[in-house]
């Protein structure tokens, strides 16, 4: 049970850098969806992978209870 915890755990916090970056590539002059579609849908992917880590997280958390 540890050991999968602390693997969402991990895979969370890397998807969390991973949304820093993003967030570093937007061009903040021009928030427009046709200049900044990688950042957006990077953003986007990123933010989804965090919430099925700690979705998946709690429902192992359930399951071995």
């Amino acid at each position: 049970m540890k050991i999968t915890t602390k693997f969402f755990n991990v895979v969370s916090i890397l998807f969390g850098i991973v949304l820093v970056a993003w967030f570093t590539q937007i061009d903040y002059s021009d928030l427009s969806f046709k200049n900044n579609i990688s950042p957006y849908l990077g953003i986007v992917t990123a933010l989804l992978f965090i919430f099925v880590m700690r979705f998946a997280k709690n429902n192992q958390e359930k399951r071995k209870k």
